[in-house]
C-alpha cells in the first residue's frame, strides 16, 4: 500500500486544500477501490485475531484462577498460630477512637473473611473491649424499631465477647432534630427513648466501665442518675448537644447534679 501511496496520481494534492474536478473525482474513486477492499480484508484478519486472542485470554484466566486457588492453600496466613493472628488483629484496631460497630470495619470485618479468622476474632476478648455506638437516624417506624432491636442485640453480643476486661464505650445520640449546614435544613434524629434503650444494654456492663464517652442532649443527662455501680470507671467524657451542633461542656454535672461517680474527677469531664 505504501508503494501505491507514492505512485498515486494525486500524491502532490494529498493533505492540501486542492479541489478536484468531477472527472478527477471519478479517477480517485476508481483508484481507491482496491485499497478499500484491502482494508476490509485486514479488518477481517484483525477480527479473527481478536477472537483468537479473547479465547486465549479466557483460557489463561481459567488456568490462572485454578493456580491461584491452590496457591491460597499454601499461604502463610493459613498457617499462623491463633495467638499471632489475634495480635495482628489487635494492631488493626483504630487508635484515635473506639472501633465502630460496623461490618466493614475491624473487628467485625475479621469475621467475614473465613471461618478460622472468625473463630480467632470471636475468641479474643481484647478485640471487643472498646466500642463506638451511633444511634441510627429515624426511618419508618417499623424498620426503625427492628433496627434498634438488632443494634442493641449486636452491642450486647459485642460486649459479652470482651469477657471480664475493662470497657471503653462511646455513645452518640443527637437532639430531637439536628441541623445539616450543607443542606441548610433540619433532619430528624433519634428520640430520647432510644437513648434509654441503648443505655439499658450498657448498664448491664457498668461494673466494667473504664472510659465512658457520651454525646447526648442536655435534658437526657438526668437519665444517668441510676448509674451507681461503676467501680472501674476512671474517665467520663460528656459532650453537650444544643440545637445546631456538638458543643464541649464542663457544666453538665454542675447543672444536673444527678451523676454520682465516686471516682470521676471534674477534670475528666471534657469534650468527647
Amino acid at each position: 500500500m505504501g508503494e501505491d501511496m507514492q505512485t498515486s496520481p494525486f500524491a502532490s494534492a494529498l493533505g492540501t486544500s486542492y479541489i478536484p474536478s468531477m472527472s478527477e473525482i471519478d479517477i480517485i474513486r476508481t483508484h481507491i477501490e482496491r485499497p478499500i477492499g484491502e482494508c476490509d480484508d485486514l479488518q477481517k484478519q484483525i477480527d479473527d485475531a481478536q477472537s483468537k486472542l479473547d479465547a486465549l485470554i479466557a483460557q489463561r484466566d481459567e488456568v490462572q484462577s485454578y493456580v491461584q486457588s491452590h496457591k491460597a492453600l499454601t499461604s502463610l496466613g493459613r498457617r499462623l498460630p491463633g495467638d499471632v493472628l489475634a495480635e495482628i488483629f489487635l494492631q488493626c484496631l483504630p487508635t484515635e477512637h473506639n472501633p465502630a460497630c460496623h461490618v466493614d470495619e475491624p473487628p467485625l470485618l475479621f469475621g467475614r473473611v473465613c471461618r478460622s479468622w472468625r473463630e480467632v476474632s470471636m475468641s479474643t476478648p481484647r478485640l471487643w473491649a472498646a466500642i463506638h455506638i451511633v444511634v441510627p437516624r429515624v426511618t419508618s417506624p417499623k424498620v426503625y424499631s427492628h433496627l434498634i432491636r438488632a443494634r442493641c442485640a449486636g452491642i450486647r453480643a459485642w460486649l459479652t465477647r470482651s469477657g471480664g476486661l475493662p470497657l471503653s464505650i462511646s455513645l452518640v445520640l443527637g437532639p430531637e432534630r439536628f441541623y445539616v449546614p450543607r443542606s441548610n435544613c433540619w433532619n430528624p434524629a433519634p428520640p430520647k427513648t432510644d437513648f434509654k434503650t441503648f443505655f439499658s444494654v450498657l448498664m448491664d456492663f457498668s461494673r466494667r466501665w473504664k472510659i465512658l464517652k457520651l454525646a447526648v442532649a442536655d435534658d437526657i443527662v438526668p437519665s444517668l442518675s441510676s448509674v451507681v455501680d461503676t467501680p472501674l470507671l476512671e474517665t467520663l467524657k460528656l459532650l453537650e448537644l444544643n440545637d445546631r451542633y456538638y458543643q464541649p461542656s464542663t457544666s453538665l454535672l454542675q447543672r444536673n447534679t444527678v451523676i454520682n461517680f465516686s471516682r470521676v474527677h471534674p477534670d475528666c469531664v471534657t469534650s468527647l
